[in-house]
């Protein structure tokens, strides 16, 4: 997943999801990802990031490399940061944020 500000299609990768680790079974912590490397996780250098969407991409290894097959774009109403969506809060504006749910 990307963070991006402005909304997608561009921003720093915030966490890697893979088959086994997704939702509440991933890793999370300091540090930059690396969508072809890493295990899965989320890092928390993007927390206070204030965005208005992300993007997800899914992919399947052929051949040693990623191949991107989907992409799922969300674009939110108000914009927040990850640290706001991930718990019931409020924007900067007192808007409350759209609250993800895994």
């Amino acid at each position: 997943l990307e963070v991006s500000s402005p909304p997608p299609p561009t921003g720093p990768l915030f966490a890697v999801t893979t088959a086994t680790r997704c939702a509440e079974s991933l890793a999370f912590g300091p540090g930059v990802l690396n969508a072809a490397t890493s295990l899965g996780g989320v890092s928390t250098d993007y927390l206070d990031l204030v965005h208005g969407g992300w993007r997800q991409i899914f992919s399947v290894s052929r051949s040693g490399a990623q191949v991107p097959i989907m992409t799922i774009t969300y674009a939110f109403v108000y914009r927040c940061s990850l640290r706001q969506r991930l718990t019931p809060s409020r924007n900067a504006d007192g808007r409350r944020c759209d609250e993800v749910r895994w």
